[in-house]
């Protein structure tokens, strides 16, 4: 339940996540690889990142610097432009 509760706090506190906000997939989801899209408006992105494969990926991301807002699993890494996103986790981050 606190997870839900998390969850829908970061959709109120950032508009880019309402049903408003613009979306830009950034990687395809085919199976047995990661998820990755933007949510956007005209003040913020959102990066949402899913890994549910059994290793690390590492995604290119145009914005060198993010405030990670939310993980499931285990900690990303973050920096110089690249995510890398352990196995079996999940990470949402302010761009």
């Amino acid at each position: 339940m606190n997870l839900i509760r998390t969850l829908i706090g970061i959709r109120h506190a950032h508009p880019a996540l309402d049903n408003l906000g613009k979306i830009s997939f950034l990687t395809d989801g085919r199976p047995g690889t990661a998820l990755s899209y933007l949510r956007y408006d005209e003040k913020e992105k959102i990066l949402v990142a899913l890994n549910p494969t059994r290793n690390t990926v590492t995604m290119e991301l145009a914005e060198k610097d993010c405030n990670e807002l939310f993980i499931l699993g285990d900690r990303p890494e973050y920096g110089n432009g690249f995510l890398q996103l352990p196995a079996r986790s999940a990470a949402i981050a302010s761009l």
